[in-house]
């Protein structure tokens, strides 16, 4: 990934904060945002490998991750 891509990538990804950050008083937003973040994700093939970073935080239930 070139400089000018992570620049690029960077961007996206705290507008996806952003939403996520100002849909937290409305759940169903708030999932809708999620929902379509996933589906761009799945729709470029990212596996959970591609997410390893930050694996604690997509993993759903297992607060023991947390604590590793």
């Amino acid at each position: 990934m070139n400089s000018r891509s992570l620049f690029l990538h960077s961007q996206r990804l705290m507008a996806v904060v952003e939403n996520a950050v100002s849909s937290l008083n409305d759940a169903q937003e708030l999932i809708e945002h999620l929902t379509r973040l996933g589906e761009r994700h799945l729709a470029m093939s990212v596996t959970e490998k591609h997410l390893k970073v930050g694996k604690p935080f997509c993993r759903h239930g297992d607060r023991n991750d947390l604590e590793k």
